[in-house]
């Protein structure tokens, strides 16, 4: 073959290559939870078109900067509904995605979603506002490169990047990066970074990957992203990969341990806030040791800390996010989902009522359940649902993938004539009406084999967790007393129903036969359960798929460190108050509990 021919064949395979590359699309890969994604192809993104599946894709969101709201977009919804539901909470509807834009995509199961064809766009200065910009571009560079790279047009335009971020979806964290720190040299970024719980953020990015990019006129303050509220109560407690933390030590706290206490960025500013409920005196009405008396107060209220890094103390911030502090009767868990759609955090509380036997003349078992529900002012409205049950435990998941949450509840029956919302005393399903509202409880999708029997043989706690990866939430019920543990897995049939199949029944610990946590992880189960006089704990270990178990953790009698000191010196606590450690949760692939007064952890 002569020079000329080589030539002609080398010319056509370039060609074709460059064809093949022009013309090849862009897959957007998708992991259950939140994904920031973004646009580097010079066509829009059809996003009707594009995430249709309503089984993989729960909502899709972009930001509008030129009107500072958010665009929404969900396929379980019809053209019409979503047209009232984004009007009713300030949205645009979501129909294209811009090339170079940024969009966050809410995935209920792992998906490999196609895109358009693959252009290669980078940023320039005319595509970065002043404020909040979510972009996607191909310039493949770090965020140094970039404000390098950018510099001097951004200058010349009187315009400067001020921080950059991106979404680490498998620590659930912010990767940050701030040109004003870096230029400061030492550990200044590095330190900073560290004090926000932040990771580095010294990477590429990836093609398909979006970013935010704060832009200002020059040395403007670090502003944080919120931080994406979950798809289920579970992940908002247990997955969101944080250190163990302290509660508050005011002495509205210390002397009465709570169950009823939840994380999450109730503020919006790219930092966790808790909020913890307490019982009012009339909980515990009828108790005998009049020295626990003295510690509650005559009601029970709502309060939210926030505090500035994870060593720092908690700072009461309530009158910010809630005017109405009414709590519960006795709240026994405090579950963080989205309930109106916002994508904002809500809370929804576990309410109990009265734990004093016997009751006193005239009060009846159970109370009203409660939630607070996220206002476009910032603020939480304090709503008293029309839902009475003497409830336990509970767990809330988007099961339809509509961006709000369903919740199940365990429902105990007592020794008492007992006015049940159901008349059954068993789990139930509060099915959401997309604003936060729940119809009529039911318990049509739940086993109907699933009874609670007594008070002495009860399911106390549930969890909805997707333990067969199908991006479903399937059921687990844990409780009972009385020698006798159950710990359940009910599989979701697809359809949001738990009772189709036979359930997985969990070992339980001989010892400790009230189960009454779970982390699952790796396709290992983590039961910790404690024992009917509350006197010992364990924590098993379970492989899913043989049943086999292990003992990783077990005590007996009263905390000595810490924990003792720090929920006071009365033996009423020491002996009743602090035999057991109330949640675990995973944190760098160990298994630790939640609070860090206990100083235990875990490999997994």
């Amino acid at each position: 073959m002569n020079i000329t021919k080589l030539f002609r064949v080398a010319l056509l395979i370039s060609t074709l290559l460059l064809s093949c590359t022009a013309n090849a699309q862009v897959t957007f890969n998708l992991t259950v939870g939140w994904n920031l994604l973004g646009n580097i192809s010079s066509a829009p993104i059809d996003v009707a078109t594009t995430f249709s599946n309503s089984s993989k894709i729960s909502s899709v969101w972009k930001w509008n900067k030129i009107a500072s709201r958010w665009a929404f977009y969900t396929p379980s919804m019809s053209s019409a509904d979503l047209a009232t539901y984004s009007s009713s909470k300030g949205f645009d509807v979501l129909t294209s995605i811009a090339s170079k834009e940024g969009f966050w995509v809410n995935a209920a199961a792992t998906a490999a979603i196609s895109g358009p064809a693959a252009a290669g766009v980078t940023l320039t200065e005319s595509d970065l506002a002043q404020g909040w910009n979510l972009v996607g571009s191909a310039d493949s560079k770090t965020p140094a490169q970039l404000n390098q790279a950018l510099n001097s047009s951004l200058g010349a335009a009187g315009k400067g990047i001020v921080t950059t971020w991106a979404w680490d979806a498998p620590t659930s964290k912010w990767k940050f990066y701030a040109p004003t720190l870096a230029t400061q040299g030492g550990t200044v970024l590095a330190d900073y970074i560290s004090s926000k719980g932040y990771l580095p953020f010294t990477t590429a990015l990836s093609a398909t990957d979006g970013y935010w990019i704060n832009v200002g006129t020059g040395a403007a303050p670090v502003v944080v992203p919120p931080i994406p509220v979950k798809s289920s109560s579970y992940a908002n407690a247990k997955e969101m990969n944080i250190a163990p933390y302290s509660l508050p030590t005011e002495e509205w706290v210390q002397h009465v341990p709570s169950e009823s206490y939840a994380l999450a960025d109730f503020q919006q500013n790219g930092k966790l806030t808790m909020v913890l409920q307490k019982p009012g005196k009339a909980a515990y009405a009828n108790y005998a040791n009049p020295r626990i008396m003295s510690d509650y107060s005559d009601a029970s209220k709502i309060k939210f800390y926030s505090r500035e890094t994870e060593s720092s103390k908690w700072v009461d911030v309530t009158a910010t996010l809630l005017d109405d502090t009414t709590g519960c009767l006795q709240a026994r868990k405090a579950i963080v989902a989205d309930f109106n759609g916002d994508g904002k955090p809500d809370v929804f509380f576990v309410c109990f009522g009265n734990d004093g036997w016997p009751l006193p003349a005239g009060v009846s078992p159970g109370e009203y359940q409660r939630v607070l529900l996220s206002q476009p002012n910032g603020k939480y409205k304090n709503v008293l649902l029309d839902v009475r049950c003497a409830c336990h435990g509970g767990s809330a998941a988007e099961l339809n993938n509509k961006g709000y949450a369903d919740v199940v509840l365990t429902d105990i029956p007592l020794p008492s004539t007992y006015p049940s919302t159901l008349n059954q005393q068993k789990p139930f399903m509060l099915v959401n009406n997309k604003d936060g509202t729940f119809a009529a409880p039911s318990i049509a999708n739940l086993p109907y084999n699933v009874t609670s029997g007594n008070y002495r043989s009860s399911y106390y706690t549930a969890e909805l967790i997707d333990f067969n990866g199908d991006g479903k939430f399937d059921l687990w019920l844990g409780g009972s007393r009385d020698g006798v543990g159950k710990s359940e897995i009910y599989l979701n049939d697809g359809y949001n129903n738990f009772g189709v199949q036979a359930p997985i029944i969990l070992p339980v610990d001989t010892a400790t036969v009230l189960p009454i946590d779970i982390v699952y992880k790796n396709g290992k189960v983590y039961v910790s359960s404690y024992s009917d006089d509350f006197t010992r704990q364990a924590l098993i270990k379970i492989d899913l798929n043989t049943l086999s178990f292990t003992t990783v953790f077990s005590h007996s009698g009263v905390f000595n460190t810490s924990e003792t000191t720090y929920y006071g010196i009365d033996p009423y606590y020491a002996t009743n108050m602090n035999t057991w450690i109330v949640y675990f949760m995973v944190y760098n692939e160990q298994i630790v509990p939640t609070e860090s007064a206990y100083t235990i952890a875990l490999p997994l």
